[in-house]
């Protein structure tokens, strides 16, 4: 525990002897551990500006610069998912042309973190570039055989070894291994117990004993700081010290829905959720038309627009903006930001990781890699018993468990969670609970994954009638970045029953936005899991929140930009809703 420090303090040290920083590469498991890493060794290298070239990124964004700086991609579609990405970044670095080479050679020390988690195509990628380093160059590769939760990740077809081994195999490979023996974690001494002791506990799990997961089970528990009943009476309110840990997110989508009916802010963070870009950059530049914005220019926006706390400096939000589409002694290209935000996942500097308001995070343990906290509550699954697990590998899971119960810095309490047995509805992975009594046919239906707003409308003339009706919903989207609300979500009969935003001004409503036809796809989907052919979607969908804001963008060339209002269609950038909700939708019948 405390890998990424230990890579981060490695970064900081060969920058102060001498190792340029533009020559170190750090390639990490999660877009959050990205974005926290350059500012962990910003802090060890004492400020040292240099820092600012180490090149950190995730492996999914390495492989994707990759294919877009050297690939042919003249009549290409560059946004055709990860495992494309990497397939074709590693078919290039087998058979490398000259400027890969070259941009290669620059490499003078490659880190890899949480590698245990590096399967399949990921791992092999690694692999391809470990082998085309100049032979001078150095590589440090960080892992813990007891976190490695991804194994579900792997394809049928990939080599199911994760990379550390494969790396130690290679013939003449130079490595060696260490042992890091100091947690940088923690200095409490019930959480050393468990990250010394319950470590070994797991490293000794078998896929199918299920005594010696119940041991690790009982070990996490006794440890803990305290055991908690339920987890609404806890004082969690305005608290952004602490993450709540779920195994499900049937689980997390519950309890966000029941602490939204209390009025208590928290923030989401689990996979699939909409891949947005922070909302200061839509509420400083809807309606910037110049090419290029000076620190100056950027300044008096700020004043003028970001209200009380943000939570982020500015002139670091303006180093991050430099970082991504500088141009020296002109500022920033806004054209270039515009082009870079509308890719299919923005920058990890500036991405919107945990969409919501300042208060607690509640996470899946799965997205909780590369998160730490004062305070971790771990709601374990109800029943733990072997029929429950009984197609499942035990020794996965006891690893889950151990890294939920090692994100926490100072405390740990440990509860149970709700008796929820989600399912995915389809490829995309929706949440969907299909009660037994189906009387009334009805299912719990997820609503916010990545998809389900349509961004592109929200300033277009496909959405709204005049530019003064798209300006007003983004007047309320501005406003509710600093706070929550519920929605009416309405079928259209006019616009193909388009699920319709509304927001409640006053004693009126005002459209702010629209679902995705995907939704109606989905919803027509549960219902013909309950009764093929003879249900169809109510007209409203209750319970829908904008739970906060995120920034989108379309890029220059992009015909889309036809369609939308001034200033919008020069700026190429606007903000869109994030939209949460898990509730129980009633089907209809058919005429």
């Amino acid at each position: 525990m405390g890998k990424t420090a230990v890579a981060c303090a490695r970064v900081a040290s060969m920058i102060a002897r001498g190792v340029p920083a533009s020559g170190i590469w750090l390639i990490s498991f999660t877009r959050t551990a990205v974005r926290e890493i350059r500012d962990r060794i910003q802090l060890l290298a004492n400020g040292n500006p240099e820092v600012g070239a180490v090149r950190i990124s995730t492996l999914d964004s390495q492989a994707w610069h990759l294919r877009y700086g050297f690939g042919h991609h003249e009549d290409d579609n560059l946004f055709r998912g990860f495992e494309v990405n990497i397939r074709e970044a590693i078919e290039m670095l087998d058979d490398p042309q000259d400027q890969l080479r070259e941009y290669i050679g620059t490499i003078r020390h490659l880190i890899v973190d949480e590698a245990q988690d590096l399967v399949g195509w990921r791992a092999d990628l690694v692999l391809s570039l470990v082998r085309k380093l100049s032979p001078d160059a150095g590589v440090t590769v960080f892992y813990d055989p007891a976190q490695a939760i991804y194994g579900f990740a792997l394809d049928d077809d990939s080599e199911p070894e994760p990379l550390p081994y494969r790396l130690m195999k290679e013939a003449d490979s130079g490595f060696r291994e260490l042992d890091l023996n100091t947690i940088h974690r923690t200095r409490s001494t019930s959480l050393l117990q468990i990250f010394r002791n319950t470590r070994q506990a797991v490293l000794g799990l078998t896929p199918d004993n299920i005594a010696s997961f119940r041991g690790v089970v009982d070990s996490i528990t006794h440890f803990s700081d305290a055991q908690i009943g339920d987890i609404k009476q806890e004082p969690i309110r305005g608290r952004n010290d602490i993450l709540i840990l779920y195994r499900t997110r049937a689980d997390v989508l519950t309890l966000s829905s029941f602490l939204w009916e209390k009025d208590i802010p928290h923030r989401l963070r689990m996979s699939g959720l909409p891949a947005l870009s922070e909302p200061w950059i839509g509420i400083l530049l809807w309606d910037f038309t110049e090419r290029y914005i000076s620190e100056s220019e950027f300044t008096q926006l700020w004043s003028a627009r970001i209200t009380g706390n943000y939570g982020q400096p500015m002139d670091k939000c303006w180093h991050r903006l430099m970082q991504i589409a500088g141009v020296r002694r002109r500022g920033v290209d806004v054209r270039a930001l515009a082009d870079i935000l509308a890719r299919s996942a923005p920058p990890a500097e500036l991405a919107c990781n945990e969409p919501g308001q300042d208060g607690p995070i509640l996470s899946t343990i799965h997205a909780s890699k590369g998160r730490e906290a004062d305070k971790v509550y771990f709601m374990l699954p109800q029943g733990i018993e072997a029929d429950n697990y009984a197609n499942g590998d035990l020794a996965e899971e006891g690893r889950v468990f151990f890294v939920a119960a090692t994100r926490a810095k100072k405390e740990l309490s440990v509860g149970t969670g709700y008796r929820l047995y989600g399912t995915n509805l389809n490829d995309e992975r929706r949440t969907c609970r299909f009660p037994r009594d189906q009387k009334s046919p009805h299912v719990q239906f997820e609503v916010g994954r990545s998809g389900d707003v349509d961004n592109c409308a929200h300033v277009s003339r496909k959405l709204f009638n005049t530019p003064d009706e798209a300006q007003q919903a983004q007047e309320i989207l501005r406003e509710l970045t600093w706070k929550s609300m519920p929605v009416e979500v309405r079928s259209q009969r006019e616009d193909d029953y388009m699920f319709h935003i509304s927001a409640r001004t006053g004693n009126s409503s005002q459209l702010v936005g629209a679902l995705t036809r995907r939704v109606n796809h989905d919803l027509f989907h549960a219902a013909d899991k309950i009764r093929p052919g003879r249900l169809k979607p109510p007209e409203d969908l209750k319970y829908i929140r904008i739970i906060g804001t995120g920034s989108a963008a379309v890029a220059s060339g992009d015909s889309i930009r036809e369609t939308m209002y001034e200033p919008f269609s020069t700026s190429g950038i606007f903000l869109v809703p994030v939209v949460s909700g898990f509730p129980t939708v009633y089907f209809r019948y058919r005429a």
